[in-house]
């Protein structure tokens, strides 16, 4: 009787023992993952915000580009070609 019991606390201790060994490793794996929130915005920066922030960049880049003084020998090039044109 006493072996009996003494055998079901020893069965016990090792469910317990098993059962607590897996959930350390569940917390574990999920610990190592990423919290949604973190999920979500790496997904809205990469979709959303960093092509709406290129295009904005390539768009800037235009407008000073467009706005850029002219090079002095540029505006010299043109002048000898109008002289040119206007000879003829």
């Amino acid at each position: 009787m006493r072996d009996e019991i003494e055998e079901k606390i020893k069965a016990r201790r090792e469910e317990r023992a098993r059962l607590d060994q897996l959930t350390r490793a569940r917390v574990k794996e999920v610990l190592k993952d990423k919290p949604a929130y973190l999920k979500i915005e790496e997904r809205f920066k990469r979709d959303y915000e960093t092509p709406y922030l290129e295009e904005k960049k390539r768009q800037l880049e235009e407008v000073r580009s467009l706005k850029k003084p002219l090079a002095q020998q540029s505006i010299q090039e043109h002048e000898q070609k109008y002289k040119l044109v206007q000879k003829e």
